[in-house]
């Protein structure tokens, strides 16, 4: 199956398993999406018509056609996962699929944990498998050992210091071996090189 179809699949399946008054409370965070956002022209035309005509006001009675936001938002945070783990996530949604055809989207590896997990850098997104918020500014521009020394305001400590935490976070994950706290690790691509990280003495 192409990994376009298979995404769409499990991105409706998910968002149809949610309940109205859920989704509902969520509406708001996409209400404002106009003509320039990237997943305008996926929603039904009589959304957008809807949007265009009460901009300021969300509605308060769910209706099926505002699955197309969080459809969006489910396929697009897919776009940068594994083959592998999209089938093993639709095998867990009683979606049969033999095999998975096409390329993940390019992404960059997190400069913390080191998995492709950012479709862009100095965004202030956050990494799926360790937290690191990716900084804008130097941040973004330098991932030399020199940067693993810089303090992170977001973070209140250096990269170093959180690389340590999540380093240890992810030992006890993989001793754990609960396959929910170990999904996130088979997610994503990893770099083929990662900074060194230094240790405590330098």
């Amino acid at each position: 199956m192409r990994r376009e179809v298979l995404i769409r699949r499990i991105a409706q399946e998910r968002v149809a398993r949610r309940l109205p008054h859920e989704k509902l409370a969520e509406l708001s965070a996409y209400w404002g999406w106009d003509e320039v956002s990237p997943g305008w022209l996926r929603l039904p035309v009589r959304v957008r018509e809807e949007m265009l005509r009460r901009e300021d006001t969300v509605p308060r009675i769910w209706r099926s056609l505002y699955d197309a936001f969080f459809e969006f938002v489910e396929e697009d945070a897919r776009r940068i996962v594994r083959n592998e783990a999209l089938k093993a996530e639709a095998e867990e949604l009683g979606i049969a699929v033999d095999a998975v055809e096409g390329t993940p989207d390019a992404a960059e590896p997190c400069p913390c944990c080191g998995y492709r997990t950012f479709e862009w850098r100095g965004e202030h997104d956050v990494c799926p498998v360790c937290g690191w918020e990716d900084e804008d500014g130097e941040d973004m521009l330098d991932d030399g050992p020199e940067r693993l020394q810089r303090f992170s305001v977001a973070h209140q400590m250096t990269r170093a210091e959180y690389r340590r935490a999540y380093e240890a976070m992810r030992d006890v994950d993989l001793r754990a071996g609960d396959p929910e706290r170990l999904r996130k690790y088979g997610r994503f691509a990893t770099a083929e090189s990662r900074p060194r990280l230094i240790p405590r003495g330098d």
